[in-house]
C-alpha cells in the first residue's frame, strides 16, 4: 500500500534591471544595491529545485489535493474491478 508524502520545491523567477555602468562587474555591484521596486519581472518561473520529501499521516494534509500518478490509478481501477465489463486499453 502506498504512503502519503509531502514534497517541497522552489522555482526561480527571473527579474531584470537595465543599468548604466563602465563594465559588467560595476553593473553587478550597482545592481546589488538597487531597491526591488526598480526590478522588472522577466518570466513566470523556471528551473524547479526539488528540496525534500517526508512522510505524513493521512489527516495531516487537510484539504490539499493529493497527486496520484494517472498510470498507477489505471492499474488500481483495473485491479479493483472498476472497469468490469468494459474494454480497457492497457497498451498505454
Amino acid at each position: 500500500m502506498s504512503k502519503l508524502f509531502k514534497v517541497t520545491a522552489t522555482m526561480d523567477v527571473g527579474y531584470q534591471l537595465f543599468i548604466r555602468a563602465e563594465n559588467k562587474e560595476e553593473a553587478m555591484e550597482q545592481a546589488e544595491n538597487v531597491d526591488s521596486n526598480h526590478w522588472q519581472k522577466a518570466d513566470d518561473g523556471h528551473d524547479w529545485t526539488m528540496e525534500q520529501a517526508w512522510e505524513v499521516a493521512e489527516d495531516e494534509y487537510g484539504a490539499e489535493k493529493v497527486y496520484e500518478d494517472p498510470e498507477e490509478q489505471l492499474g488500481k481501477q483495473i485491479y479493483s474491478g472498476a472497469f468490469m465489463n468494459k474494454k480497457v486499453d492497457t497498451e498505454k
